[in-house]
């Protein structure tokens, strides 16, 4: 079964991010989905012409291994419905914006962490190319990371390693 999030908008709301956008399920528009970011659960609302459809998702939904949520102190899991699906699948939509915002900050900054939260340094009005160059700034840069590689934890990583090493510095 294949369920999808299409047309999402989101601001943040009071005690997380709200969001509405159209649901499908195996490529039919069924519904909308909605959380106001107040703290509660997310709102699915189906057309009941797809009362059977909706039925089969639920049930497929709760056939699914539990989700897991990672945080800096400790690891979550959670049983899976299809509200827990339709918050994931919102959850990976924000990871795919991230991923893109933080492949441009990578030009610029040094970035560490997990999927779910992430560390950053720079170097003030200068690229990493820009480091990279000046005199002793592959050195700057290395001593860096190594101090970083150091202090990770078990479930974070350098981010665009290929890069810093395309730089020079050795991951």
């Amino acid at each position: 079964m294949k369920i999808e999030l299409k047309s999402i908008k989101h601001m943040d709301g009071h005690e997380g991010i709200a969001f509405s956008a159209k649901l499908y399920i195996d490529g039919k528009r069924v519904g909308n989905v909605r959380d106001d970011g107040n703290g509660g659960e997310v709102y699915i609302w189906i057309d009941p012409a797809f009362k059977k459809l909706e039925k089969e998702a639920r049930e497929w939904a709760l056939g699914l291994p539990p989700i897991k949520w990672v945080t800096k102190e400790k690891t979550y899991s959670f049983d899976s419905d299809l509200e827990m699906v339709v918050n994931n699948l919102f959850d990976e939509y924000l990871k795919k914006k991230e991923a893109s915002a933080m492949l441009r900050l990578s030009k610029k900054y040094i970035i560490w962490g997990n999927d779910n939260y992430y560390k950053k340094v720079s170097w003030k009005g200068k690229t990493l190319e820009e480091m990279s160059r000046l005199p002793k700034g592959v050195n700057v840069l290395q001593s860096n990371v190594d101090r970083i590689k150091a202090t990770l934890k078990d479930n974070e990583k350098i981010f665009f390693p290929e890069y810093l090493e395309t730089l020079g510095v050795k991951i």
